[in-house]
């Protein structure tokens, strides 16, 4: 713990953060400065979160900041997410959990907007994968409220849609949490497309 440097773990998870962020990007699941990821920091220091303002798919090394539990900077130049407050409140509830990843996903949000649960005992991968998706009423983004609202809903599976807002996943590690997320975001497209079959 004493050998612990925040500056070494960030530029030694870099590449990793990227990686994800640039995937989520291509995939369509966010654009422009939408989104957050983080990841826990070891010996429960706090977390490393991408700064309010930036684009993930050019993700640059100087858009990490770190923080610590009370959300005080601890690490980088830039501002936190300023979904800050949800990442800290989901990593609170649930211990373990190491990544956190919030996208703006089209095809997620759709069914909100729609009216039209995420039923994931239609779609076999879904069930096995996701098991439940819980939709968190709508928050203003950013607020305590959207926070510790999203953090009572933890509990029946990976994955949480946010009203009018995208969505959340989180797992051990960031690896897991993008796992989870392209898979919500893939049956969310496929329940919205049997939908729409459905009404024609």
């Amino acid at each position: 713990m004493e050998n612990f440097h925040i500056d070494s773990f960030a530029e030694t998870t870099f590449p990793k953060i990227k990686r994800v962020c640039k995937a989520l990007y291509q995939k369509g699941m966010l654009a422009g400065a939408d989104g957050n990821v983080s990841l826990k920091l070891p010996f429960e220091k706090g977390v490393l979160i991408t700064a309010s303002g930036v684009h993930k798919g050019f993700l640059h090394l100087d858009d990490l900041v770190a923080t610590d539990w009370n959300g005080k900077v601890i690490y980088g130049k830039g501002r936190p997410s300023s979904e800050l407050m949800l990442h800290l409140a989901i990593y609170k509830k649930e211990d373990t959990i190491g990544a956190i990843i919030h996208t703006h996903a089209p095809w997620a949000t759709s069914l909100t907007l729609s009216g039209l649960p995420f039923d994931t005992t239609q779609l076999v991968e879904a069930e096995a994968i996701l098991k439940e998706v819980v939709v968190v009423p709508y928050h203003p983004p950013g607020t305590q409220e959207l926070a510790r609202e999203t953090a009572s809903k933890l509990g029946s599976g990976p994955a949480l849609i946010l009203e009018r807002h995208g969505a959340i996943t989180f797992g051990r590690n960031l690896e897991k949490a993008f796992i989870f997320m392209e898979c919500l975001e893939h049956n969310a497209k496929i329940l919205a497309i049997s939908h729409m079959l459905a009404s024609r």
